[in-house]
């Protein structure tokens, strides 16, 4: 039976103005330090919650390079016993 859990995806959206590109090797932590120190202005935009079905969650899983056991779920979107 699939999981009556829910799960919940949420967007964020960080939106930044520098004098020089930003490298794709860069991470959030760094992104974040720039705009608290002051090299970067920038803001962040978060979108409601949306709640996902255990199947869905799989299919985000996958996509960020994760696997369903991350949240205990089989492959069929079943809870692990």
């Amino acid at each position: 039976m699939k999981s009556k859990r829910e799960f919940y995806r949420t967007s964020i959206t960080v939106d930044v103005l520098s004098e020089e590109p930003i490298g794709s090797n860069w991470s959030l932590v760094d992104i974040a330090q720039g705009m608290i120190q002051g090299d970067f202005s920038g803001i962040w935009r978060k979108a409601p919650a949306v709640t996902v079905t255990s199947t869905e969650a799989i299919s985000i899983l996958r996509d960020q390079g994760a696997e369903p056991g991350f949240f205990r779920l089989t492959e069929d979107g079943e809870d692990e016993e």
